[in-house]
């Protein structure tokens, strides 16, 4: 008797290890392997019941998968088709600057350019956000000179902040290492994300720093503002998705990002870790 209840406890322990292994084990898509049923008694209902869960999580991962690319075909058929009327728009808008206006008129042309602008900007980090989250959106990295780099990308951003009579200064030193190895399309698009968020929720401040910082243990540019800070409500809509491909494209290029805010303003910092 106990030896035959000993092989039959033994029997019943391996088809349960066995079992065990194969919810431990995973397939490329991070989902655990179906397991082959032998008997039909309970340890093999058992069983059964796992390979349908097993099959129903392919099926569930598979419906995600369609969905997603659903999704990003739908977000960019949308940015292509809500671009088309924006040029149309700004081609009308431009015409009609051109002829005889009144001044009224020429502050009520120059807001529907601004907010065309923004549109356009919306639709842009809402296709680059979808491609990041999809794991589409290619990385090229080149050694590029930082100081040198930044300066360029604020000198283009001069004329919006003087329109919105912004004081700046700029404090571009040179770093110990001046040599970045980044994406020049992804650092510049995250410098155009965060002088965009200063112009439309640091407006109230009307003041940016740009500046270049040096520690022990990194080197970074700097952005400040004295805008009313980040927990503060805005009347602009819109910066969440810009800061998450911020975030992003930061991680993407093994850099680092601070953030301090306050009622007082905000201090943004991109860091390269020696």
């Amino acid at each position: 008797f106990i030896t035959i209840s000993f092989l039959f406890f033994r029997g019943i322990r391996k088809r349960l290890l066995q079992l065990q292994e194969a919810m431990m084990l995973r397939d490329v898509d991070s989902l655990p392997l179906q397991i082959d049923v032998k008997k039909n008694d309970e340890i093999g209902q058992l069983e059964e019941t796992f390979n349908q869960m097993v099959c129903e999580l392919r099926e569930s991962k598979q419906r995600e998968r369609e969905e997603e690319k659903l999704r990003r075909e739908l977000i960019a058929n949308l940015s292509h088709d809500l671009r088309t009327p924006l040029t149309k728009m700004s081609a009308q808008t431009y015409s009609i600057a051109k002829g005889n206006i009144t001044q009224e008129t020429k502050q009520a042309i120059n807001i529907l350019e601004t907010s065309i602008l923004d549109i356009d900007r919306l639709i842009e980090n809402l296709m680059s956000y979808t491609l990041l989250m999809a794991s589409k959106y290619k990385i090229e990295r080149k050694e590029i000179d930082i100081v040198r780099y930044v300066r360029e990308c604020l000198a283009s951003w001069y004329p919006a902040f003087e329109k919105q009579e912004f004081e700046i200064e700029v404090e571009l030193y040179p770093l110990e290492n001046n040599k970045w190895l980044v994406d020049p399309v992804w650092l510049g698009r995250i410098i155009d994300n965060l002088l965009q968020n200063v112009i439309r929720h640091a407006r109230s401040g009307q003041y940016i720093k740009v500046k270049t910082e040096s520690a022990d243990r990194y080197e970074a540019f700097v952005i400040i503002d004295r805008g009313k800070g980040m927990k503060n409500a805005s009347n602009e809509k819109g910066a969440g998705i810009g800061l998450s491909i911020v975030d992003m494209m930061v991680k993407g290029m093994e850099l680092e990002w601070d953030i301090e805010s306050s009622e007082h303003g905000t201090i943004i910092k991109i860091k390269k870790y020696k």
